[in-house]
């Protein structure tokens, strides 16, 4: 039996957009933003890695319990919550006084955007029937596309105009929207596991377990180690580095685009086809990195990044589309808890492998920083290659096709809500 429409489902995903986009976004201005950051407040390179790494590693730690909680005490009012975390820890950041102040502010950013992240998922479960599930995933991932590539470059040109702390306040207006568009048109569905209870102890452990795995770690992306080459290696003003780096997001795009029409079709293959356009664009960021040596333009790195953009964008809707598809309603909230946060762990340990390799070639000497950033660059590249290759492998695992479409929402609950 096919479940019936919610009235508002378009206008309340734009308020699930408006949560994810802050998530987002704070990810990626972050990437042009930290040498600037660290030149204004001074502070180590371990400092500056942090910026990152605390939002990141708080998010892992708390996506479990969120989107449990979720589940326990209805959705909407779980991303409201978050929604609000999320915009007042977005001002604290805008106006920190220090970088410590500002590690702070977004470890904060961190623990509320798991409350609110997960819950993403099980509302547009809650507002569309089965047969329209892929159509609002097919608007999610293209505005998530269009936020990823003007992100960067936003961030690039606001710092130029006004210094880091605007690029902060982006999220203020988006978690203004998504407060206002989600009391009034999210559905209020009832709880959908309400008797059972967090188990406190067990997510202390799992926490502890996430926390000691990436505490010995720095955690910087390969995105942000393209940013320091660009600004502390070679030169090159945040908007330069900006535009320079949109052609990874503009590759994502595009490569988004692509496999939603061939998820359906191939399936798992597509996930193995984006890792190998992930590895071609990686090779082509080596080879520019090797034979350019200190004269390299950075736009020499829009090709390859491109293309490790694209293959990228390719494997990020199957993979939801296989893991979350076939969830029982009244866990699409933990399910996405785990998802994410897996994900969140998965990259914070890649990273901080990789970061940790980036700052020990490189050194701290300031007259060979872009020498030394050029080659400490390509041995990261390589090992990002090495995991790309590995991750191939583990692909294999996957479930060849996406899984048949997710149960409707309860009928007493739908009734409240027809068209």
């Amino acid at each position: 039996m096919n479940a019936v429409a919610y009235r508002w489902r378009w206008v309340g995903l734009l308020a699930v957009l408006a949560a994810s986009l802050m998530n987002l976004l704070d990810v990626n201005i972050l990437n042009i933003a930290a040498p600037t950051i660290r030149h204004d407040l001074g502070g180590s390179y371990t400092d500056l890695q942090w910026l990152t790494a605390g939002y990141t590693l708080a998010m892992a730690l708390g996506l479990l319990t969120g989107g449990r909680l979720g589940d326990m005490y209805g959705r909407k009012r779980m991303l409201l919550l978050g929604a609000a975390g999320f915009t007042l820890a977005s001002l604290a950041c805008s106006v920190a006084p220090s970088e410590g102040v500002l590690i702070t502010a977004r470890i904060a950013q961190g623990l509320v955007g798991a409350v609110m992240v997960p819950q993403g998922f099980g509302l547009i479960r809650d507002m569309f029937p089965p047969q329209d599930v892929g159509k609002a995933f097919g608007v999610f991932g293209p505005a998530i596309g269009i936020a990823t590539i003007l992100g960067p470059i936003l961030a690039g040109f606001l710092i130029h105009l006004d210094g880091w702390r605007l690029i902060f306040l982006i999220s203020v207006p988006l978690g203004i929207a998504a407060i206002a568009l989600g009391a009034r048109f999210l559905p209020a569905v009832p709880p959908a596991d309400r008797d059972v209870r967090l188990d406190l102890t067990g997510t202390a452990l799992a926490g502890t377990a996430m926390f000691l795995l990436v505490f010995f770690g720095a955690v910087v992306g390969i995105s942000l180690t393209i940013g320091l080459l660009l600004q502390i290696g070679l030169g090159y003003t945040p908007e330069h580095a900006s535009l320079i780096s949109a052609a990874w997001a503009i590759g994502a795009f595009v490569g988004t685009g692509a496999s939603a029409g061939l998820s359906p079709k191939l399936g798992r293959a597509v996930v193995h086809i984006g890792l190998i356009v992930m590895t071609c664009g990686l090779a082509g960021v080596y080879l520019v990195l090797s034979h350019t040596h200190t004269a390299l333009s950075g736009w020499a790195l829009s090709g390859p990044l491109l293309a490790y953009g694209a293959g990228m964008g390719m494997i990020f809707l199957p993979l939801y589309d296989i893991i979350i598809a076939d969830v029982e309603d009244r866990e699409v909230g933990s399910a996405a808890g785990v998802l994410e946060a897996v994900q969140q762990l998965g990259g914070s340990l890649g990273v901080a492998v990789m970061g940790t390799i980036f700052f020990s070639v490189m050194g701290s000497a300031v007259a060979t920083h872009r020498a030394d950033s050029l080659h400490a660059a390509q041995v990261t590249t390589l090992a990002t290659i090495a995991a790309t290759a590995l991750a191939f492998g583990i692909g294999f695992l996957l479930p060849r096709y996406p899984r048949p479409a997710a149960q409707p929402v309860a009928e007493s609950v739908a009734e409240q809500t027809l068209i």
